[in-house]
């Protein structure tokens, strides 16, 4: 109904044969899990009035293989689409601008190839593309201040990633296990990179360092 504008927690989890999902208009939230586990759903239709995604809201929804996130999209719980394998396509909303998302947003979505992050969006939630095995390009905006951990960990396909110059600082194993990541040249405005921040790249041959950097 037209009246409605929010889907509560859990609402359709594990609904198997739901196949299409088309919101109405007014919606502004999605609960946590509200159509996790749904394997069957291939086609979803997100309002452009929509705020707010819960927790692993579609987690697990393996069928699904694109999705327009409106760009009014303010807050994106933990795990929201963990493990939509066959997820190729998604955008990042612009509407991100403060770090309202949390950990593991496209976690193990393992056919997304590639992800522009718009301009204005200073950070990273923690785990954003972690696990995400073919995952060739990113495109960081000017904006970024920092990677935070695990933003990359096991991206075995990532083989560059340009840094803007006004990042500062690189989390705990943001980068580790990016076997793929031939050449790296580090912003100079960096001032710390953590532990374990690039172990396991084993297919980096050439690294270019910042002057000043305090905590390398």
């Amino acid at each position: 109904p037209a009246t409605l504008v929010t889907i509560g927690s859990s609402a359709f989890r594990d609904c198997t044969g739901l196949t299409t999902v088309n919101l109405p208009g007014n919606v502004t939230s999605i609960g946590e899990y509200a159509f996790s586990g749904c394997v069957g759903l291939t086609a979803l239709d997100l309002p452009g009035a929509l705020l707010s995604m819960g927790s692993s809201a579609f987690s697990g929804c393996t069928g699904l293989t694109e999705v327009e996130l409106p760009d009014g999209v303010e807050s994106l719980g933990s795990y929201v689409f963990q493990n939509c394998t066959s997820l190729s396509r998604v955008n990042y909303p612009r509407g991100l601008k403060k770090v309202n998302a949390s950990g593991g947003v496209f976690a193990g979505c393992v056919k997304l190839t590639e992800m522009e992050v718009p301009e204005g969006i200073t950070a990273l939630p923690e785990d954003v593309f972690r696990g995400c095995d073919e995952l060739q390009t990113v495109v960081l905006p000017s904006t970024l201040t920092g990677i935070s951990e695990y933003a990359f960990y096991d991206c075995e396909k990532l083989s560059a990633v340009s840094l803007p110059e006004g990042i500062t600082s690189i989390g705990i194993n943001a980068f580790s296990g990016c076997v793929g990541l031939r050449e790296l040249v580090l912003p100079n405005g960096l001032v710390s990179i953590e532990n374990s921040a690039f172990s396991g790249c084993a297919g980096l041959t050439e690294l270019t360092l910042p002057e000043g950097g305090e905590g390398i």
